[in-house]
């Protein structure tokens, strides 16, 4: 997975055009269920496997309430489903979307008349 990473993140960084300027994504980061190797699993195998890392009930009201304070300055962030998530998923979102409202807040700071 990480290899799969490494491989998207320099095609985007220095050769963008090879896909005619088209973002490159893995799996994982479309959100796809992947396993340890970084192939894509079947939302059946899945379910049959059963989620390793459950969101507990504390992790699940933080996300709420990111993405209550996210609405709030319209900032748009993505459905998690509670059940297929595992809860280290759910911590990156978190910060990449409490990274997305502290620039959303400095965008409103700039923009006040001093």
């Amino acid at each position: 997975m990480l290899f799969a990473r490494a491989l998207s993140n320099g095609i985007r960084w220095f050769t963008p055009d090879i896909y005619n300027g088209a973002t490159v994504y893995t799996p994982d980061e479309m959100g796809a269920l992947t396993d340890e190797e970084g192939n894509v699993v079947e939302a059946a195998q899945a379910e049959q496997n059963g989620n390793p890392d459950p969101i507990d009930d504390k992790a699940w009201d933080l996300w709420l309430a990111l993405c209550v304070k996210a609405e709030k300055l319209d900032v748009s962030y993505p459905i998690i489903d509670r059940e297929k998530t595992t809860k280290s998923d759910l911590r990156g979102g978190y910060k990449e979307l409490e990274g997305y409202i502290h620039d959303a807040m400095e965008q409103a700071q700039a923009a006040e008349p001093a």
